[in-house]
């Protein structure tokens, strides 16, 4: 499932189980992305699907509507910014038990911890339950 253009497709992915979790992390850009932003990085979860599609679960302002968080093909991703820092096999575990860790219902916001970081940390911790 290379894109969900609809409510099925997406419940679809959704309920999908996870075989594996990744805890990823690529440099912080401007927001032209001309600049990178020195110490600070973007993170995300990369979940491999059981049937092997991978996606990038992320967060940060404008990415949704309620919470932020989104997650999209990972074939989006341009691979040679992302670095892996940890990874973990997952059993029993859905692409919504990731999603809901994800720091539900809240918004982006750098000053209260609500932010890509903390979002990815809770989110990957799900591989480990």
């Amino acid at each position: 499932m290379a894109d969900c253009r609809n409510q099925a497709q997406l419940t679809q992915l959704y309920n999908s189980g996870v075989a594996k979790a990744e805890y990823v992390t690529r440099p912080m850009s401007s927001s032209d992305g001309q600049k990178r932003i020195p110490v600070v990085h973007h993170a995300g979860v990369r979940l491999t699907l059981n049937n092997g599609d991978k996606y990038l679960l992320h967060k940060g302002p404008n990415y949704g509507k309620s919470s932020d968080t989104v997650i999209t093909p990972a074939s989006n991703m341009k691979q040679s910014n992302w670095t892996t820092k940890e990874s973990a096999p997952v059993q029993g575990k859905t692409v919504n038990d990731f999603m809901k860790n994800a720091l539900p219902d809240k918004k982006y916001s750098v000053l209260r911890g609500n932010h890509c970081q903390t979002a990815a940390k809770k989110a990957f911790s799900q591989a480990r339950k």
